[in-house]
C-alpha cells in the first residue's frame, strides 16, 4: 500500500515534472504504489 507521506513526496515530484497533480489518485489505504505509478505514467503521455 502507498502511505500518505510517500504519496505526498511523489505528488511533489509530479508537480515539479508539470503533471496535473490534482488528477493523481489519493492514498486512501487501498491504493498500491503500482496503481499510483501507472496513473502518473498515463498523465505523462
Amino acid at each position: 500500500m502507498l502511505d500518505a507521506a510517500l504519496a505526498e513526496r511523489w505528488r511533489q515530484l509530479a508537480r515539479e515534472l508539470k503533471l496535473p497533480a490534482e488528477k493523481l489518485p489519493v492514498a486512501d489505504g487501498t491504493l498500491t504504489r503500482g496503481d499510483w505509478v501507472r496513473a502518473a505514467f498515463s498523465l505523462s503521455r
